[in-house]
């Protein structure tokens, strides 16, 4: 596939058109002898990286991280959602239910002054990394990778 028709699916996965993005870069790279692209963009509030498989356009990593600064100030534990808030938070997001997956960590942490959950857990195929806001839910970072089989 064309660099242009990569860019094109991580747009598209992402949700978002060419005229909502800023910053759009890709590179073409060989990882494990498969060739992908390596696609870059940004809007407002988002960072986002994909690597795109060449041959297929299957999406093989995405990461979607809020942009420094961006986060509300959520000091105040009263507003804390817990943790199995946020683990239905995460699980919602990917589309499965706590009985589909394995989970491999789940903390409480506080990043510059921001209380977050970490979340990770992986099905068969597919490993997921979350960081979940404490104070309003809201998903501050997330990463998927595909297993190598």
């Amino acid at each position: 596939l064309s660099m242009d028709k990569c860019i094109a699916l991580a747009l598209e996965h992402a949700g978002r058109s060419e005229s909502d993005v800023k910053n759009i870069r890709a590179h073409h790279d060989y990882e494990d002898g498969i060739s992908s692209y390596e696609v870059y963009f940004s809007d407002d509030n988002y960072k986002y990286s994909y690597t795109v498989d060449a041959n297929t356009g299957k999406i093989t990593e995405m990461d979607k991280e809020r942009i420094k600064g961006e986060y509300p100030s959520d000091n105040n534990a009263a507003d804390d959602i817990g943790l199995d808030k946020a683990k239905s938070i995460a699980l919602g997001d990917a589309n499965l239910k706590e009985d589909q997956v394995s989970f491999t960590k789940t903390e409480s942490d506080i990043d510059n002054g921001i209380h977050q959950y970490e979340i990770e857990f992986h099905t068969d195929k597919i490993k997921y990394d979350y960081t979940i806001s404490a104070s309003d839910g809201s998903i501050l970072d997330k990463e998927t990778d595909n297993f190598v089989q």
